[in-house]
């Protein structure tokens, strides 16, 4: 069954170009459509297949992100509001999330295309910085958001609030509010617990924080 695709790829890898190239022109033979970013498109001389993040978003099928795990966290970041299924091709270094290597993507795709296969929901937080109680900003995050004190030579304090309720107050380097998906990620190496990443929750891992309790 034919299907709308778009691809998504880390332009900071060697062969990223290349690996694009191969993957479409395979797609293509399969008669799918495919679409692509103005970088690329521009790069495989493919300006017939470039579209905008917004309409790749709204008409594609699927959307494939080729790289690693920080790729296909930035597409989740770029598509969340549109809802649309990632695949995550992986030639970068890191795999937890982007499950196919690059030498078995027909494999995976024939797999897409014959419809074996199925979807997995996960959450994703949004973080609003707020100052002089106006919005200035508003992100999503597949993995975590992280609050920290740059270049500040001291710890800082945090008040922490769960609907509404304080909780607690941190005093360390800064904080990881993680999804369970990024439980392996900046989380787990400020000693978080790893989390299924089915489950509904928030981890709360603070940085080298000055307690001997948290």
């Amino acid at each position: 069954m034919s299907k709308t695709m778009g691809i998504i790829v880390n332009r900071e890898k060697e062969g990223a170009v290349q690996y694009a190239r191969g993957v479409i022109q395979w797609l293509e033979k399969k008669e799918n459509r495919v679409l692509v970013t103005n970088w690329l498109g521009n790069r495989i001389h493919r300006h017939d297949l470039v579209a905008d993040k917004s309409e790749i978003g709204e008409i594609s099928d699927l959307v494939i992100s080729l790289g690693g795990d920080g790729t296909l966290c930035r597409a989740a970041r770029d598509f969340a509001p549109y809802e649309v299924p990632l695949l995550g091709i992986n030639f970068g270094g890191l795999g937890f999330l982007t499950e196919i290597p690059i030498s078995r993507y027909r494999q995976g795709l024939n797999k897409i295309l014959a419809e074996d296969y199925r979807t997995e929901k996960r959450l994703m937080l949004e973080a609003n910085l707020i100052r002089n109680k106006k919005k200035i900003e508003t992100c999503l995050a597949l993995n975590d958001v992280v609050i920290s004190k740059r270049g500040i030579p001291r710890i800082i304090n945090l008040k922490t609030f769960v609907g509404g309720e304080f909780i607690t107050t941190y005093s360390a380097d800064g904080l990881v509010i993680s999804t369970p998906t990024g439980s392996t990620a900046y989380s787990l190496s400020t000693g978080g617990p790893v989390v299924h990443p089915n489950l509904g929750v928030v981890i709360l891992s603070p940085i080298c924080a000055h307690t001997l309790a948290v």
